[in-house]
């Protein structure tokens, strides 16, 4: 499959695992280390390939293109982040409407939560028609 062509179910469970390890380890953050986030992902099982769709969900734009001028790929983190967001915010069912601004999303995803908390990702994958292609 071309990583372009990442499925929504796939950006989904992308954005809630890595999102809950991050959490877990570095607290609730309006962005995290691109460090940190690939640490994320590879605790998480997710291939390396996967990386910049995370990067593009939990890193600052600066960190995000300072990343991407270091590797020599090409990606938008715009038309990416809303891809991600739209991915989370469809899987979580919280909100009508996701901003792009990562403090609002994860405010908005959070649902209200308690801060650091994120039970609120508990259960959202587990039910058979939200089977996916990559079991990590």
């Amino acid at each position: 499959m071309d990583i372009c062509g990442l499925a929504a179910i796939d950006k989904r469970l992308l954005g809630r695992k890595v999102g809950a390890d991050l959490a877990k380890r570095h607290g609730s953050r309006p962005t995290y280390a691109v460090r940190d986030i690939k640490a994320a992902a590879r605790r998480c099982n997710f291939p390396d390939a996967w990386d910049c769709w995370a990067l593009s969900l939990y890193a600052s734009p600066h960190d995000f293109a300072d990343y991407h001028q270091r590797t020599g790929e090409r990606c938008d983190y715009a038309s990416m982040h809303e891809s991600m967001a739209d991915a989370v915010a469809l899987d979580s069912q919280a909100v009508e409407a996701v901003p792009l601004d990562p403090l609002q999303l994860v405010d908005a995803i959070d649902g209200g939560s308690p801060p650091h908390d994120p039970s609120w990702l508990d259960g959202l994958m587990d039910s058979p028609a939200n089977a996916h292609s990559f079991d990590p």
